[in-house]
This record gives structure tokens, C-alpha cells and sequence, in this order.
């Protein structure tokens, strides 16, 4: 059998633990990590390239079709989830009050209906409504 351990976490011995253990056979194995990653992003990028069939390795090879798939997938993974993962992000807010009274959700929630009630144009309320959506997503400068 083979077992790896990480010796920058694992506090181990290299001595018998009792006089009666006998003779222990240590195997010194040492894996150079930039390799494994190396090795590991090699082959994730070629069985993802098989599941997307993308013929090009940068954009100057693209043909048209590649460009309408492209898009096509764009539309389909991000144009058409959008609206839903903006409520997604809003309704995990819930419970964030970051030291205020009203949670984040709540908070956007009030000035969205606030622009609706003084007759704002969609756009701002829509705006109001998702303005500190990245508040706990992003630190501050």
C-alpha cells in the first residue's frame, strides 16, 4: 500500500515507539507540488477542452461558430440566470446587519420601495433595489 502525508502537517517519529518494535523501514517519498498541480491543471484543462469541444487555445484561432457558440452558452449560463442569482445574493443577506438595525436585505428592500413610492423610473428602483448587494461580498478600500 502506498500512503502520503503531508509532513508539514503530521508530527511523526522516526524511531521505534517501543524497544520491543524491532527494525522499521522508512520510505522517503518527496512530490514536488508546482509539479502536481502543474500536472493536475494539464489534465483538468484537456477533460474540460473534451466536454466543451472548444477546437481553438486562444480567441485569434476562433472561427465564427465558435464565437455563436460561445454565445449561446453565455446567453444560457449567465444572460439567463442573472435576474435569479441577483436574488439569490439579495435573499442571503437576510441575516446580515453588519451592525445596523435592519438586515442588508431588508435595508435594500426599503429603498427600493421608497424609489417605487416617490414615482422613480424603473431603472432606479430596480438600482435601489440591489444597491449594497456586494456589501458583504467585497471589502472596502
Amino acid at each position: 500500500g502506498l500512503v502520503i502525508f503531508d509532513n508539514r502537517r503530521v508530527l511523526h517519529s522516526r524511531s521505534s515507539i517501543a524497544d520491543t518494535d524491532g527494525d522499521r523501514w522508512l520510505q522517503g517519498c518527496y512530490l514536488n507540488r508546482d509539479g502536481i498541480y502543474y500536472q493536475y491543471e494539464q489534465l483538468r484543462r484537456k477533460w474540460t477542452m473534451s466536454l466543451t469541444e472548444t477546437p481553438f487555445r486562444n480567441l485569434k484561432q476562433a472561427v465564427r461558430a465558435d464565437y455563436d457558440k460561445m454565445g449561446v452558452e453565455y446567453d444560457r449560463e449567465v444572460s439567463k440566470k442573472t435576474l435569479d442569482n441577483l436574488i439569490d445574493m439579495l435573499k442571503s443577506q437576510k441575516d446580515a446587519y453588519l451592525g445596523a438595525p435592519v438586515s442588508l436585505m431588508e435595508h435594500n428592500i426599503q429603498t427600493a420601495s421608497r424609489a417605487l413610492r416617490a414615482g422613480e423610473d424603473d431603472e432606479t428602483v430596480v438600482i435601489s433595489l440591489f444597491h449594497d448587494l456586494f456589501e458583504t461580498l467585497a471589502v472596502k478600500n
